[in-house]
């Protein structure tokens, strides 16, 4: 595992839910090893972000809030354009409930986790941290939700 002080994580919260922004902002700044850059409820909003700051401080993880995004197409999307944009980037799906459809198209689109709101909590950092050196993690409520899903990578996942 990467030690704890050689992480300094620049992340982007993009959640619809203003309480859960707050929240994973407090989770995160708490933990030294990450610093949320922006939190936004729009994909726009992070677009801009993207193309006006300097390049050292592009983002190195996007927290998605995956249920929110326009079912698993829009996932797919957003986290395709992400990639082919900073395909060093790792992507963070987020989410109240856990889709079978949104999972898959999360491991399918090189999401690095998806994870359940409830499972993660004030521990989001860690888990952020422990995605560094995983292919693919999952959430133990997830895990629960994918057992249809025939996809190598959920297959093979870390769960938390």
């Amino acid at each position: 595992m990467t030690g704890i002080g050689t992480i300094n994580l620049k992340v982007i919260v993009i959640d619809t839910d203003y309480y859960s922004q707050q929240a994973i902002n407090s989770y995160l700044a708490w933990d030294r090893r990450t610093r949320v850059t922006l939190i936004t409820d729009s994909i726009d909003d992070m677009w801009e972000h993207i193309r006006t700051v300097p390049k050292a401080e592009l983002p190195d993880v996007v927290v998605i809030d995956a249920n929110h995004l326009g079912g698993a197409d829009g996932l797919k999307h957003i986290i395709r354009d992400l990639l082919d944009q900073m395909p060093e980037l790792m992507v963070i799906c987020l989410a109240q409930f856990a889709d079978p459809n949104l999972i898959k198209a999360a491991a399918e689109n090189g999401a690095r986790a998806y994870m359940l709101k409830q499972d993660v909590r004030l521990h989001i950092a860690w888990a952020i941290c422990y995605a560094i050196d995983h292919d693919f993690v999952l959430s133990a409520g997830v895990t629960r939700a994918s057992t249809t899903i025939f996809h190598n990578r959920v297959s093979h996942a870390q769960i938390l």
